[in-house]
């Protein structure tokens, strides 16, 4: 993979620009919202459901093709907690 470096700064001068690198892809929208398609994709799960564990969804430096979407905890889920001596469900 090559880094490309880029500066972005806010401007009112139409500014051209020429991609000389058939490996990347750069759309443009009118609101100058811009999305490179360059690099590898991420191709892991794109629903998480939330657990009493910490979850790290490793996409660093991936692009992913879809929104990941962390399910909200179901209402008809309870928490069942022991400390020992009472039995505790929330």
């Amino acid at each position: 993979m090559r880094q490309i470096n880029l500066t972005v700064a806010a401007s009112t001068v139409a500014v051209g620009l020429t991609v000389s690198s058939p490996s990347v892809a750069i759309l443009a929208e009118p609101a100058c919202k811009i999305i490179t398609a360059a690099g590898r994709r991420y191709t892991g799960p794109t629903e998480i459901t939330p657990t009493d564990e910490e979850q790290i969804i490793e996409i660093a430096g991936l692009m992913p093709a879809d929104n990941i979407t962390v399910h909200a905890i179901p209402s008809n889920y309870g928490k069942i907690t022991w400390n020992g001596a009472v039995l505790t469900v929330s």
